[in-house]
Protein backbone atom coordinates (compact mmCIF):
# COMPACT_ATOMS: atom_id res chain seq x y z
CA UNK A 1 0.00 0.00 0.00
CA UNK A 2 1.61 3.35 -1.53
CA UNK A 3 1.29 6.27 0.94
CA UNK A 4 1.24 9.43 -1.80
CA UNK A 5 -0.10 13.20 -1.54
CA UNK A 6 -1.82 14.76 -3.44
CA UNK A 7 -0.26 17.71 -4.93
CA UNK A 8 0.79 21.06 -3.37
CA UNK A 9 2.77 21.46 0.02
CA UNK A 10 3.03 24.51 2.14
CA UNK A 11 5.98 27.26 0.80
CA UNK A 12 8.28 26.97 3.38
CA UNK A 13 9.88 27.67 5.66
CA UNK A 14 8.55 28.77 9.51
CA UNK A 15 10.36 30.40 11.59
CA UNK A 16 13.74 29.00 11.79
CA UNK A 17 15.34 29.93 8.92
CA UNK A 18 16.09 28.08 5.66
CA UNK A 19 14.82 28.98 1.76
CA UNK A 20 11.92 31.33 2.03
CA UNK A 21 10.76 31.51 -1.41
CA UNK A 22 8.40 34.33 -0.55
CA UNK A 23 10.97 36.81 0.81
CA UNK A 24 12.89 35.65 -2.45
CA UNK A 25 9.94 36.72 -4.55
CA UNK A 26 9.92 40.06 -3.30
CA UNK A 27 14.15 40.57 -2.93
CA UNK A 28 13.81 39.83 -7.07
CA UNK A 29 10.94 42.12 -8.21
CA UNK A 30 12.64 45.01 -5.90
CA UNK A 31 15.83 44.03 -7.66
CA UNK A 32 17.57 43.00 -4.61
CA UNK A 33 18.60 39.34 -5.76
CA UNK A 34 18.75 37.98 -9.78
CA UNK A 35 17.07 35.77 -11.40
CA UNK A 36 19.76 33.10 -10.85
CA UNK A 37 19.70 33.77 -7.01
CA UNK A 38 15.75 33.38 -7.28
CA UNK A 39 15.69 30.28 -9.19
CA UNK A 40 18.43 28.76 -6.41
CA UNK A 41 15.89 29.46 -3.64
CA UNK A 42 13.05 27.63 -5.45
CA UNK A 43 15.34 24.51 -5.71
CA UNK A 44 16.84 24.18 -2.33
CA UNK A 45 12.87 25.02 -1.54
CA UNK A 46 12.06 21.82 -3.89
CA UNK A 47 14.58 19.66 -2.75
CA UNK A 48 13.36 20.21 1.16
CA UNK A 49 9.93 19.46 0.35
CA UNK A 50 10.88 16.19 -1.68
CA UNK A 51 12.80 15.04 1.43
CA UNK A 52 10.55 16.01 3.73
CA UNK A 53 7.70 13.79 2.17
CA UNK A 54 10.21 10.99 2.01
CA UNK A 55 11.34 11.44 5.43
CA UNK A 56 7.80 11.23 6.62
CA UNK A 57 7.55 8.21 4.74
CA UNK A 58 5.58 9.13 1.40
CA UNK A 59 6.32 6.35 -1.51
CA UNK A 60 5.06 8.69 -4.24
CA UNK A 61 6.35 12.69 -4.11
CA UNK A 62 4.98 15.86 -5.51
CA UNK A 63 7.60 18.73 -5.73
CA UNK A 64 4.94 20.10 -3.81
CA UNK A 65 4.24 22.76 -6.45
CA UNK A 66 6.12 25.23 -4.49
CA UNK A 67 6.86 27.27 -7.80
CA UNK A 68 3.33 27.25 -8.74
CA UNK A 69 0.86 30.18 -8.28
CA UNK A 70 -2.04 28.16 -8.45
CA UNK A 71 -3.38 24.43 -9.86
CA UNK A 72 -4.51 25.94 -13.39
CA UNK A 73 -1.40 28.43 -14.43
CA UNK A 74 1.03 26.78 -15.04
CA UNK A 75 -0.90 24.67 -17.08
CA UNK A 76 -2.40 27.43 -18.52
CA UNK A 77 0.64 29.28 -19.39
CA UNK A 78 1.10 25.97 -21.75
CA UNK A 79 -1.51 26.81 -23.92
CA UNK A 80 -1.84 29.09 -27.12
CA UNK A 81 -4.91 31.71 -27.18
CA UNK A 82 -5.13 31.52 -23.18
CA UNK A 83 -4.64 34.64 -21.30
CA UNK A 84 -4.06 34.93 -17.28
CA UNK A 85 -6.86 36.97 -16.28
CA UNK A 86 -7.37 38.34 -12.60
CA UNK A 87 -7.13 36.47 -9.26
CA UNK A 88 -10.60 34.60 -8.57
CA UNK A 89 -11.13 32.08 -4.65
CA UNK A 90 -10.10 29.20 -5.51
CA UNK A 91 -13.85 27.07 -4.90
CA UNK A 92 -14.47 27.43 -1.47
CA UNK A 93 -11.43 28.56 -0.05
CA UNK A 94 -9.25 31.37 1.46
CA UNK A 95 -7.08 31.18 -1.92
CA UNK A 96 -6.90 32.28 -4.95
CA UNK A 97 -6.28 31.40 -8.51
CA UNK A 98 -5.60 33.26 -11.70
CA UNK A 99 -8.46 32.59 -13.97
CA UNK A 100 -7.74 31.68 -17.88
CA UNK A 101 -9.60 33.68 -20.40
CA UNK A 102 -9.49 31.58 -23.70
CA UNK A 103 -9.29 34.18 -26.15
CA UNK A 104 -9.18 31.39 -29.59
CA UNK A 105 -8.86 27.83 -30.43
CA UNK A 106 -7.15 26.79 -27.73
CA UNK A 107 -3.61 24.51 -28.27
CA UNK A 108 -0.42 23.24 -26.64
CA UNK A 109 2.78 25.26 -27.03
CA UNK A 110 5.35 22.85 -25.62
CA UNK A 111 5.68 22.21 -22.00
CA UNK A 112 7.08 24.70 -19.65
CA UNK A 113 6.39 22.21 -16.71
CA UNK A 114 9.22 19.67 -18.10
CA UNK A 115 12.23 21.84 -17.20
CA UNK A 116 11.06 21.60 -13.32
CA UNK A 117 9.77 17.75 -13.39
CA UNK A 118 13.46 16.69 -14.36
CA UNK A 119 15.16 18.94 -11.92
CA UNK A 120 12.74 17.52 -9.47
CA UNK A 121 12.57 13.82 -10.23
CA UNK A 122 16.76 13.80 -10.28
CA UNK A 123 16.49 15.34 -6.50
CA UNK A 124 13.52 12.50 -5.38
CA UNK A 125 14.76 9.29 -4.54
CA UNK A 126 11.11 8.18 -4.45
CA UNK A 127 8.94 7.96 -7.55
CA UNK A 128 7.46 11.39 -8.58
CA UNK A 129 3.71 12.22 -9.64
CA UNK A 130 2.62 15.41 -11.30
CA UNK A 131 -1.04 16.69 -10.70
CA UNK A 132 -2.97 18.65 -13.29
CA UNK A 133 -5.73 20.15 -13.25
CA UNK A 134 -8.38 17.38 -15.08
CA UNK A 135 -10.53 18.77 -18.24
CA UNK A 136 -13.73 19.67 -16.63
CA UNK A 137 -12.36 21.49 -13.95
CA UNK A 138 -9.57 23.80 -15.60
CA UNK A 139 -13.03 24.44 -18.06
CA UNK A 140 -15.00 25.83 -15.08
CA UNK A 141 -12.51 27.60 -13.54
CA UNK A 142 -12.21 29.45 -17.06
CA UNK A 143 -13.57 32.32 -18.76
CA UNK A 144 -14.84 30.96 -22.62
CA UNK A 145 -14.48 34.03 -25.19
CA UNK A 146 -13.95 32.05 -28.47
CA UNK A 147 -15.99 28.32 -28.22
CA UNK A 148 -19.65 28.24 -28.79
CA UNK A 149 -19.64 25.37 -26.77
CA UNK A 150 -17.78 24.42 -23.52
CA UNK A 151 -17.63 20.90 -24.74
CA UNK A 152 -15.50 21.42 -27.36
CA UNK A 153 -13.21 23.95 -25.16
CA UNK A 154 -12.80 20.55 -22.64
CA UNK A 155 -11.89 18.13 -25.64
CA UNK A 156 -9.35 20.53 -26.68
CA UNK A 157 -8.00 21.16 -23.35
CA UNK A 158 -8.15 17.16 -22.78
CA UNK A 159 -5.99 16.84 -25.97
CA UNK A 160 -3.60 19.78 -24.67
CA UNK A 161 -3.28 17.75 -21.21
CA UNK A 162 -2.90 14.78 -22.87
CA UNK A 163 0.14 16.33 -25.09
CA UNK A 164 1.60 18.02 -21.90
CA UNK A 165 1.37 14.72 -19.56
CA UNK A 166 3.61 12.91 -21.98
CA UNK A 167 5.96 15.49 -21.97
CA UNK A 168 6.00 15.71 -18.14
CA UNK A 169 6.14 11.67 -18.25
CA UNK A 170 9.40 11.97 -20.80
CA UNK A 171 10.91 14.59 -18.32
CA UNK A 172 10.72 11.83 -15.53
CA UNK A 173 7.09 11.81 -13.61
CA UNK A 174 5.95 8.11 -12.94
CA UNK A 175 2.63 8.88 -12.31
CA UNK A 176 -0.38 11.12 -13.29
CA UNK A 177 -2.39 13.01 -11.72
CA UNK A 178 -5.73 14.42 -13.26
CA UNK A 179 -7.36 16.93 -10.59
CA UNK A 180 -11.11 16.89 -10.88
CA UNK A 181 -12.77 18.86 -7.57
CA UNK A 182 -15.41 19.89 -9.54
CA UNK A 183 -17.06 16.86 -10.34
CA UNK A 184 -18.56 17.19 -6.41
CA UNK A 185 -19.72 20.80 -7.31
CA UNK A 186 -22.57 19.60 -8.24
CA UNK A 187 -22.11 18.71 -11.99
CA UNK A 188 -24.98 18.01 -13.72
CA UNK A 189 -25.29 14.81 -15.97
CA UNK A 190 -23.90 16.60 -19.67
CA UNK A 191 -20.43 17.49 -17.63
CA UNK A 192 -20.17 14.00 -16.07
CA UNK A 193 -20.82 13.11 -19.65
CA UNK A 194 -18.01 15.05 -20.92
CA UNK A 195 -15.58 14.61 -18.00
CA UNK A 196 -15.32 11.20 -18.72
CA UNK A 197 -14.73 11.32 -22.30
CA UNK A 198 -12.67 14.42 -22.09
CA UNK A 199 -10.65 12.23 -19.06
CA UNK A 200 -10.23 9.60 -21.45
CA UNK A 201 -8.63 11.82 -23.65
CA UNK A 202 -6.22 13.01 -21.35
CA UNK A 203 -5.16 9.84 -19.98
CA UNK A 204 -4.63 8.11 -23.55
CA UNK A 205 -1.54 6.14 -23.91
CA UNK A 206 0.18 7.73 -21.04
CA UNK A 207 1.98 4.55 -20.03
CA UNK A 208 2.10 5.49 -16.38
CA UNK A 209 -0.79 4.88 -13.23
CA UNK A 210 -3.56 7.88 -13.96
CA UNK A 211 -5.11 9.38 -10.89
CA UNK A 212 -8.04 11.33 -10.85
CA UNK A 213 -8.25 12.79 -7.92
CA UNK A 214 -11.50 14.27 -6.60
CA UNK A 215 -11.44 16.75 -3.14
CA UNK A 216 -13.09 19.10 -1.00
CA UNK A 217 -16.19 17.50 -0.40
CA UNK A 218 -17.68 13.49 0.38
CA UNK A 219 -18.64 12.20 -3.02
CA UNK A 220 -20.66 9.24 -1.45
CA UNK A 221 -24.11 11.00 -3.36
CA UNK A 222 -21.81 10.30 -6.74
CA UNK A 223 -19.75 7.14 -6.00
CA UNK A 224 -21.53 5.11 -9.14
CA UNK A 225 -20.73 8.31 -11.07
CA UNK A 226 -17.01 8.17 -9.57
CA UNK A 227 -16.54 4.02 -10.04
CA UNK A 228 -17.85 4.69 -13.59
CA UNK A 229 -14.49 6.30 -14.74
CA UNK A 230 -12.56 3.49 -15.76
CA UNK A 231 -10.11 5.52 -18.00
CA UNK A 232 -8.17 5.49 -15.23
CA UNK A 233 -5.98 3.64 -12.78
CA UNK A 234 -7.11 5.24 -9.48
CA UNK A 235 -9.65 7.46 -8.25
CA UNK A 236 -8.99 9.69 -5.53
CA UNK A 237 -12.03 9.72 -2.98
CA UNK A 238 -12.14 12.52 -0.06
CA UNK A 239 -12.99 10.36 2.99
CA UNK A 240 -12.16 13.18 5.46
CA UNK A 241 -14.30 15.76 4.26
CA UNK A 242 -17.69 13.61 5.66
CA UNK A 243 -18.42 9.91 6.79
CA UNK A 244 -20.53 8.59 4.19
CA UNK A 245 -18.03 7.89 1.65
CA UNK A 246 -16.36 5.45 3.87
CA UNK A 247 -19.18 3.62 5.08
CA UNK A 248 -19.91 3.26 1.52
CA UNK A 249 -16.58 1.57 0.63
CA UNK A 250 -16.50 -0.30 4.45
CA UNK A 251 -20.03 -2.40 3.15
CA UNK A 252 -19.42 -2.27 -0.74
CA UNK A 253 -15.82 -1.59 -2.14
CA UNK A 254 -14.76 -0.22 -5.40
CA UNK A 255 -14.59 -1.08 -8.71
CA UNK A 256 -11.25 -0.34 -9.20
CA UNK A 257 -8.04 0.95 -7.22
CA UNK A 258 -8.63 4.22 -4.85
CA UNK A 259 -6.49 6.75 -3.03
CA UNK A 260 -7.95 7.37 0.04
CA UNK A 261 -7.85 10.91 1.20
CA UNK A 262 -7.57 10.34 4.98
CA UNK A 263 -6.14 12.95 6.53
CA UNK A 264 -7.99 16.77 6.47
CA UNK A 265 -5.37 19.12 4.37
CA UNK A 266 -7.81 22.20 5.57
CA UNK A 267 -8.06 21.51 9.15
CA UNK A 268 -5.26 21.94 11.81
CA UNK A 269 -6.43 18.81 14.09
CA UNK A 270 -4.58 16.22 13.45
CA UNK A 271 -6.47 12.40 13.44
CA UNK A 272 -5.67 9.25 15.49
CA UNK A 273 -3.88 6.51 13.61
CA UNK A 274 -5.30 3.96 15.38
CA UNK A 275 -9.10 5.60 13.28
CA UNK A 276 -7.44 5.82 10.12
CA UNK A 277 -6.28 2.18 10.43
CA UNK A 278 -9.38 1.25 10.93
CA UNK A 279 -10.55 2.42 8.24
CA UNK A 280 -8.03 1.45 5.93
CA UNK A 281 -8.89 -1.95 6.87
CA UNK A 282 -12.34 -1.58 6.84
CA UNK A 283 -12.10 -0.81 2.98
CA UNK A 284 -9.21 -3.47 2.52
CA UNK A 285 -11.50 -5.89 3.51
CA UNK A 286 -13.31 -5.78 0.28
CA UNK A 287 -10.49 -4.30 -2.03
CA UNK A 288 -7.00 -5.87 -0.30
CA UNK A 289 -4.48 -3.49 0.38
CA UNK A 290 -2.73 -3.76 -3.10
CA UNK A 291 -5.31 -1.78 -4.48
CA UNK A 292 -5.59 1.05 -1.86
CA UNK A 293 -2.83 3.83 -1.18
CA UNK A 294 -3.48 6.31 1.12
CA UNK A 295 -3.09 10.40 0.98
CA UNK A 296 -4.24 14.13 2.59
CA UNK A 297 -7.77 14.70 1.13
CA UNK A 298 -6.46 17.36 -0.75
CA UNK A 299 -3.14 19.56 -0.73
CA UNK A 300 -1.47 20.34 1.72
CA UNK A 301 -0.99 24.39 0.83
CA UNK A 302 -3.45 25.42 3.48
CA UNK A 303 -1.55 24.22 7.06
CA UNK A 304 1.58 25.85 7.64
CA UNK A 305 4.86 23.45 7.23
CA UNK A 306 5.00 21.65 10.66
CA UNK A 307 1.08 20.63 10.67
CA UNK A 308 1.32 19.21 7.08
CA UNK A 309 4.61 16.88 8.08
CA UNK A 310 2.79 16.15 11.39
CA UNK A 311 -0.51 14.91 9.47
CA UNK A 312 1.83 12.94 6.96
CA UNK A 313 3.26 11.07 9.71
CA UNK A 314 0.35 10.27 10.94
CA UNK A 315 -0.89 9.23 8.03
CA UNK A 316 2.41 7.28 7.52
CA UNK A 317 1.45 5.63 10.99
CA UNK A 318 -1.86 4.83 9.77
CA UNK A 319 -0.72 3.15 6.84
CA UNK A 320 1.65 0.55 8.77
CA UNK A 321 -0.91 -0.19 11.41
CA UNK A 322 -3.20 -1.60 8.96
CA UNK A 323 -1.12 -3.30 7.30
CA UNK A 324 0.18 -4.92 10.49
CA UNK A 325 -2.97 -5.68 11.22
CA UNK A 326 -3.48 -7.26 7.51
CA UNK A 327 -0.25 -9.20 7.80
CA UNK A 328 -1.39 -10.65 11.66
CA UNK A 329 -4.39 -12.03 9.54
Amino acid sequence: MQVTVIGSYPKLPEAGGGPNIRRAIHQFEAGQISLRQLEEVMLQTVERVIREQEEAGVDLVTDGQVRWDDLVTPFARDLGSVEIGGLVRFFDNNVYYRRPVVKGRVWWRGSSLAHEVRQAAAMARKALKVALPGPLTFVKLSVNEHYRSWQDLAMDVAQALQLEARALVEAGARAIQFDEPSLLFDANDEEWRVAAEALREAARDLDVPVTVATYFRDGAGVVDRLAALDMVDVVGLDLASGPDLAGYLAVHGFPRAVNLGLVNGREWRLEQPGELARTIEAVARHMGMDRISVSPNCGLEFLPQSRALAKLRVLKEAADLAVGAAARG
